[in-house]
């Protein structure tokens, strides 16, 4: 039997990354998700651990990582099957039009770092 599909989640403890993280441990896959913060002191990280069953908890490692950053995606993408790049720096400008002041124009920056 060959071994279960490794993934990593950019951004898995978002609203898309969290639900597809969910998704791949009750499939049986092992997850390398990253986070913004530390994942040893996030309440949020915190939270989204408490939301699994206990039984994925051992297929799941969480990692700090910045999109902004390069080079930070490096380790955590070693050695993965697959990767979902489901995260974005998100800022809120206040004097922009409505699309870019959600982050949706123009492209982020953060997608050549993974």
């Amino acid at each position: 039997m060959s071994p279960a599909p490794t993934a990593v989640v950019t951004g898995c403890t978002g609203y898309v990354g969290a639900e597809l993280t969910k998704q791949l441990l009750a499939a049986g896959w092992t997850v390398r998700g990253t986070v913004r913060s530390d994942p040893a002191t996030s309440g949020r990280v915190s939270a989204f651990k408490k939301s699994l069953p206990a039984e994925h908890l051992g297929s799941l490692s969480l990692h700090q990582a910045d999109l902004l950053t390069a080079g930070a995606f490096d380790a955590v993408v070693k050695g993965a099957t697959h990767v979902f790049h489901v995260a974005s720096p998100f800022q809120v400008q206040r004097r922009l039009p409505c699309a870019q002041r959600l982050g949706h124009l123009p492209f982020p920056p953060g997608g050549p770092q993974v």
